[in-house]
């Protein structure tokens, strides 16, 4: 997998230069570099097998890159591990779910804490408005915060676990297919909710 973009204005969000990954004597990704900017949205295309998961988790910090370099806000990491790269605001909803099914969907959404958490009493109200945000960002706001999660659909998890990431405030927010894991019908409700009209292809007249 290779692919270069850049930019000169500004500190990137997130750069990643000449950066490889192999297992096993196979190389997974080849010397990839790109970057981007605040308020930037990117696409990341290629077949199955590419390496585009492989990429993700090596800028999210679950896989460590053989070569190369990976900066975050302009500070360069060296084996970046999933709890800094999560402290200097890099956050990924890949297919896998990552939620505990005996807690609610309040505390799976505000469960994460920031750098140099202290004790102190449970603001739930405040939890509950954080949640609710969060959902009604994703037209998700009926659903109920007090559910548990081991009760919920697939689609509704899914749901759950793109909120928990808007509502982490990330500087970089990563997306690893959120919608592989549901039906066609469950995501073209998800866009027809935020406004997207879906036109089916045997609707669709080509010019």
């Amino acid at each position: 997998m290779t692919d270069r973009a850049t930019s000169s204005v500004g500190t990137p969000a997130i750069r990643v230069t000449e950066i490889w990954k192999s297992y096993g004597g196979v190389a997974a990704v080849r010397g990839v570099s790109f970057e981007v900017m605040p308020g930037e949205i990117h696409a990341l295309v290629g077949e199955n097998g590419a390496g585009k998961s492989t990429l993700i988790k090596m800028m999210c910090g679950i896989e460590n890159h053989d070569a190369g370099t990976i900066e975050i806000a302009g500070v360069q990491r060296g084996e970046l591990s999933a709890a800094e790269a999560l402290h200097s605001g890099v956050l990924a909803v890949h297919q896998e779910f990552n939620l505990l099914p005996d807690l609610s969907i309040t505390e799976n959404i505000t469960l994460a804490r920031p750098p140099g958490f202290r004790l102190r009493p449970v603001n739930w109200a405040q939890r509950r408005a954080t949640s609710e945000a969060a959902l009604a960002r994703i037209h998700a706001h009926t659903m109920s915060l007090r559910r548990l999660v081991r009760d919920l659909s697939v689609p509704e998890q899914q749901l759950v676990e793109i909120a928990k990431a808007l509502a982490s405030d990330a500087k970089v927010l990563i997306l690893d297919e959120p919608s592989a894991v549901l039906a066609a019908r469950a995501v073209r409700q998800g866009l027809e909710a935020a406004g997207v009209r879906v036109i089916p292809l045997t609707e669709m007249k080509l010019a």
